[in-house]
């Protein structure tokens, strides 16, 4: 049995953590620790302990970079997928969602926009009940993020825990890259009617200052940065932030998205 199918929890997250890290650092891109991670590292020392993820962010200043490390995260076993989807006005929905022993690290990038950061997710608001049960919106979801914005990618080198889903997402990049570009005249009309449906883009606004000037903080034994002022900060997202919820839903619960556009 492979090593990897043991591992604990908080070792993957430290693992990942750990070779993310590496990567963007010798890549020299500025990240930080942000949302779950940073209220962790905050607050337990570590991870929280029903937490899945790893959240970082960065700015829209290192997207390219962000790309051009890819290669290099799946040389460690890293496989998942990219967004870029123009918003107009200059504006862009970027990240990098990638996993590796069957957990993710995702990466949101936020764009400058006056003394605010920006950031944008597509989700379905949870107020809109048209669709019904939640998994059917995330199968159509999926579908036209894969027809029309995402860059999906596995990787040479998975663990036992990831061989199928990588191979599933190589695939899939592989199959989808040459057939969407006939379905891009129906895109705008998709979207208006996904948007009918109940999906949006969540828009996370943060005051700029928060990141103008970050600060250090230490998860496993590694140095990282985080926003300054972080307490203002984790309250400004979470409110009281020292008391743990287990239920806490982003989507409608996080301070920081002001709208859905």
């Amino acid at each position: 049995m492979n090593s990897h199918a043991i591992l604990t929890k908080k070792q993957r997250y430290f693992r990942n953590f750990k070779d993310v890290k590496r990567v963007l650092d010798l890549a020299g891109i500025k990240f930080w620790l942000d949302y779950g991670s940073l209220l962790g590292a905050v607050r337990e020392g570590g991870m929280i302990e029903w937490d899945t993820d790893l959240d970082l962010s960065t700015t829209d200043d290192y997207w390219n970079h962000l790309v051009e490390v890819i290669p290099k995260l799946q040389e460690l076993g890293f496989y998942g997928y990219s967004t870029n989807i123009p918003l107009g006005k200059g504006l862009f929905s970027r990240g990098l969602w990638i996993r590796r022993y069957g957990q993710k690290v995702d990466i949101m990038l936020y764009q400058r926009v006056k003394k605010e950061m920006i950031g944008f997710v597509w989700v379905r608001e949870r107020s809109h009940h048209l669709l019904g049960k939640r998994y059917l919106s995330k199968i159509i979801r999926g579908c036209y993020f894969l027809l029309f914005h995402e860059r999906l990618f596995g990787t040479p080198h998975p663990s036992d825990l990831d061989v199928n889903m990588s191979a599933t997402f190589k695939v899939w990049g592989n199959v989808l890259r040459p057939i969407s570009a006939p379905f891009g005249y129906a895109k705008t009309c998709i979207s208006k009617l996904l948007t009918v449906i109940g999906f949006r883009f969540a828009v996370f606004s943060v005051p700029s200052h928060f990141f103008d000037k970050l600060t250090s903080a230490q998860l496993f034994g590694l140095a990282c940065e985080i926003p300054s002022d972080v307490d203002e900060y984790l309250t400004y997202h979470y409110g009281n932030w020292l008391t743990p919820k287990k239920q806490f839903d982003w989507t409608v619960d996080d301070g920081a998205v002001v709208g859905y556009v």
